[in-house]
């Protein structure tokens, strides 16, 4: 399919070089040279407006890149003791353990078996710390 749309492509750009070779050949030497500068002319003016408008833009804001700080969450560095909760309850653990049974929803989605093992993982590593 791939290929069909390249000769496409390069059939249609040797017929549009045809035609202009077939339209440039009825000028004069002068006229070439005319229609170069007169080219040459508008495309740099397009260009320099559009330059000219966007640096001269002060509608939209300054690009600058905004640096937040990150909240790092209470539990990071602490221990789960008798006092704390767990960061993995034993009813969300079921739940994910429910989703892993769901094969439509596992030959659908493959990478979310990696998810669910470090998931697993992390239960068990926080089961270890108790």
């Amino acid at each position: 399919m791939k290929s069909f749309f390249i000769i496409r492509l390069k059939k249609w750009a040797t017929q549009l070089a045809i035609r202009l070779t077939r339209s440039t050949d009825r000028l004069s030497p002068a006229g070439k040279i005319a229609g170069l500068i007169l080219f040459t002319l508008l495309s740099s003016s397009l260009s320099g407006y559009i330059v000219w408008s966007t640096l001269g833009a002060t509608a939209l804001p300054p690009t600058q890149f905004v640096v937040k700080p990150s909240k790092i969450p209470r539990h990071i560095g602490k221990s789960i003791g008798p006092d704390n909760h767990a960061l993995i309850s034993k009813a969300l653990y079921d739940r994910i353990e429910a989703v892993k049974q769901n094969d439509s929803l596992m030959r659908a989605h493959p990478q979310l078996l990696d998810s669910i093992h470090a998931f697993e993982q992390s239960y068990q590593s926080q089961s270890k710390n108790k």
